[in-house]
């Protein structure tokens, strides 16, 4: 297929999609849907279109997007879709269109194996279970053999393997180009391959981090894209609230604890001082959680009470003593330098939250069994996005089957922030209304109701 082909073709009857695909049947709504991405890829503008179900989104903008020659990013909103598109759709419509496709399947950085923490955890294994030496010792022999550090590549390790979080990076503990072995890195690789490939496919998270610029020191994708299609777009406004969202975890005050007691006892030595103010603050954490109630729920601010507020006041002042005391740290190394930068971006995030107004964020608790975080929501992120998608030159479409509320895409505009948007409805090929009926009981709980 080149530049010039003909969209109609290709969805025809007789088309490549037709030869290559089995049970392949044309629709007019794919192919209105392909030429709506296309005119929007031809002449830069920004689309926003809904597709009903069965009408073939992802055929409909990954031929145009490939047919216009231009450098495609494409976000989903979960792993299946991602995996779907790379694994499955690309080949197809690769042997479709006569031709290889340079595409790249981009993760997140906790799905590649860090080299220093796996490092780190071979030297000093005090804390590793015995039963799980083994694994370590798995871990070890596969980190010389693999090539791309993708984790989902080793079979050995359970997928929840408390190992993992051990040996994979986050954006708080990662030491960027300041690591030892940031030359071998597979993050680095992954990225720096991303930014050669004609078409990448990502997830909205990554997508917003890379947007944000929350991964300094990586290369960021956006730049270099011409367009970005963002499939399940239903999700992106949410993933986008959580960018904006200024959260501080007693799951995050564990793992630094844990990070800098490890970073001591390679570095400077674990001293007194230290040990005494990493126990304070891990103190702290529990007990702000013991305050809280039981269960799995979110809890609004004002309903935490008096001694979760005390208690969140004192882990933000332990916080703060253990900033003064890494201060003082001589000769750190990078290790204890990140944690001390990991520390002063947690109590920043403590002040925003202990002291946001109710007019300008919404104040709330998300617990979990043995951990909380709290969060402050500002209540209006909408100009924040759209300051993000405007520092983009890429040209951007969105795309889902359930965007508009009633027929109208002031909602979902209104969430992403960008007013300069073409608004697109197709309906799906299915009859709903002669094949399908809807069968509601009587009497059923609210959906949020334990009962439901």
């Amino acid at each position: 297929m080149n530049a010039n082909a003909d969209l109609a073709v290709v969805f025809g009857a007789q088309g490549p999609l037709a030869e290559c695909l089995s049970g392949f049947r044309p629709r007019p709504e794919q192919l209105a849907m392909a030429q709506d991405v296309a005119a929007a890829l031809t002449h830069g503008s920004n689309l926003v279109v809904e597709a009903g179900t069965g009408t073939g989104k992802t055929l409909a903008y990954l031929l145009p997007a490939l047919d216009s020659g231009l450098r495609i990013v494409i976000s989903t909103g979960t792993k299946t879709l991602q995996d779907q598109l790379f694994h499955r759709d690309l080949p197809m419509i690769s042997k479709a269109i006569g031709r290889p496709v340079d595409a790249q399947l981009l993760k997140g950085r906790s799905n590649y194996l860090c080299l220093y923490r796996l490092q780190r955890l071979v030297e000093v294994p005090d804390d590793v279970p015995a039963d799980r030496m083994d694994d370590v010792e798995h871990l070890r022999q596969w980190a010389d053999r693999t090539l791309s550090g993708d984790i989902a590549e080793i079979t050995t390790l359970a997928e929840d393997s408390p190992l993992w979080p051990r040996v994979t990076s986050t954006v708080d503990n990662c030491l960027g180009s300041r690591c030892p072995v940031f030359d071998d890195c597979h993050v680095v690789a992954a990225r720096h391959a991303a930014r050669e490939a004609e078409l990448v496919v990502v997830n909205h998270h990554l997508l917003m981090a890379d947007l944000a610029m929350k991964e300094e020191g990586f290369g960021q994708l956006l730049p270099g894209a011409d367009a970005i299609i963002v499939d399940e777009a239903h999700h992106f406004p949410d993933v986008a609230q959580s960018f904006f969202t200024n959260s501080l975890g007693s799951g995050q005050i564990l793992d630094l604890v844990g990070d800098t007691r490890s970073e001591a006892v390679r570095g400077r030595g674990f001293d007194v001082p230290l040990q005494r103010m990493l126990d304070e603050l891990r103190k702290a954490a529990a007990d702000a959680r013991l305050t809280l109630p039981d269960g799995l729920s979110n809890v609004p601010w004002d309903e935490a009470g008096d001694k979760f507020t005390a208690a969140f006041e004192a882990l933000g002042e332990s916080l703060d003593g253990l900033i003064s005391e890494l201060v003082t740290s001589e000769d750190p190394g990078p290790g204890l330098q990140r944690c001390r930068q990991r520390a002063v971006s947690m109590f920043a995030a403590y002040e925003t939250i202990a002291t946001s107004q109710d007019d300008i964020a919404l104040r709330w608790i998300r617990l979990a069994r043995r951990t909380f975080t709290a969060n402050a929501t500002p209540l209006d992120t909408a100009s924040e996005l759209r300051a993000l998608l405007e520092s983009s030159p890429s040209t951007w479409i969105f795309t889902s089957a359930t965007l508009a509320v009633r027929d109208d895409f002031k909602h979902f505009v209104s969430r992403i922030g960008l007013p300069d948007v073409t608004a697109r409805q197709i309906p799906s090929p299915f009859a709903f209304a002669d094949i399908a009926r809807l069968y509601l009981p009587q009497g059923l709980p609210p959906p949020n109701d334990p009962g439901f």
